[in-house]
């Protein structure tokens, strides 16, 4: 994955992340200590973010569950605040074009 090619030609998605990480690594150690990798802690989550999608997914799931409670009739008030939480835009939300199953992603 770090090697920058992807399986079509060209760059991986993930490769300028990566490209980002290692500069952090490379500028923050030295071959006596590499204390100086707690710097480089944001890039190395954002390109683990890049790889695994795995904040994209909480929200979506999160999303989904307030979404399938507000359609229940579970406690609006605090399900529309839930929502407003999340950073939708106000009035965005289409039932019609939403898949609530739990296993689905947000879809437009």
């Amino acid at each position: 994955m770090a090697s920058g090619y992807g399986n079509h030609g060209g760059i991986t998605r993930c490769f300028p992340f990566w490209q980002d990480v290692m500069a952090c690594y490379v500028l923050n150690t030295t071959q006596e200590s590499d204390a100086g990798k707690i710097k480089c802690r944001g890039y190395r989550e954002d390109y683990y973010e890049c790889l695994h999608h795995t904040k994209e997914i909480e929200k979506v799931a999160r999303i989904n569950e307030a979404i399938r409670r507000y359609q229940m009739g579970l406690g609006h008030a605090k399900d529309n605040a839930e929502l407003a939480s999340l950073g939708l835009v106000k009035g965005s939300y289409d039932p019609k074009k939403t898949d609530l199953r739990p296993d689905s992603v947000w879809k437009n």
